[in-house]
């Protein structure tokens, strides 16, 4: 974190910096370049993603923590965005990292839309996260 900025604050500068491009009033949001979270904790594996069945997102991994860190104990948050509604959902603490899968229902009326993913963990007793992994854009069924 910058020194003398608040969490809040920080995270808003590094988003203002390479999460928007372009000049005003032409100006996008880079969304593969959104930290929606940066810490310490073993960064998320690689992540797939499928929409197999309506309003749903599956996503599976692989649990990258051994034994001498987390042990797979923390816990996934995931982040939603979806610019056509403007809206966003959010899982927090939905699975462990060591249970390798979850299943989030989305919003019905956000079907053959495109949502912005991306995921993080969270330590379990909730002190400390790691940063956040940006999962691509996917349509939901």
């Amino acid at each position: 974190m910058s020194k003398g900025l608040t969490p809040y604050n920080a995270a808003f500068k590094i988003n203002l910096e390479k999460g928007i491009t372009g000049v005003y009033p032409a100006l996008t949001i880079n969304y593969p370049q959104i930290v929606i979270g940066k810490g310490r904790l073993l960064a998320p594996p690689e992540f797939a993603t499928a929409t197999t069945t309506a309003a749903r997102l599956d996503f599976t991994w692989v649990n990258n923590a051994g034994t001498d860190s987390t042990n797979g104990t923390d816990l996934l948050t995931i982040l939603l965005y979806n610019p056509l509604k403007q809206s966003h959902v959010q899982a927090v603490g939905v699975a462990t990292r060591s249970s390798q899968t979850y299943n989030m229902t989305v919003p019905a009326q956000w079907s053959t839309d495109t949502v912005h993913v991306w995921v993080l963990f969270v330590s379990f007793d909730g002190k400390i996260n790691s940063d956040s992994r940006y999962l691509g854009d996917i349509e939901i069924q």
